[in-house]
């Protein structure tokens, strides 16, 4: 389980303002999407048949993460 006290200030002030859930962008550069605080990220392109999750220590492992790889690789997908 994660530790998600560091969201709670973000969450609630987001809230306040209108945002349901708070969008996080990487620490180096703060121009990729990193999370959502409350749900995952995925994103489609078109073009490339390629499913990807980034390399990042942020992304946990999860069986929605996983269940999107085989659907993906069922679709015909690569996956990385």
């Amino acid at each position: 389980a994660g530790n998600y006290a560091a969201d709670l200030l973000p969450n609630m002030l987001g809230k306040k303002k209108g945002f349901p859930i708070g969008l996080y962008l990487d620490a180096a550069t703060q121009s990729l999407v990193e999370e959502f605080s409350t749900s995952n990220f995925v994103g489609i392109e078109n073009g490339p048949r390629k499913y990807v999750t980034p390399a990042s220590p942020s992304v946990l492992p999860s069986i929605t993460n996983k269940s999107l790889m085989t659907i993906a690789r069922d679709e015909g997908y690569e996956v990385e």
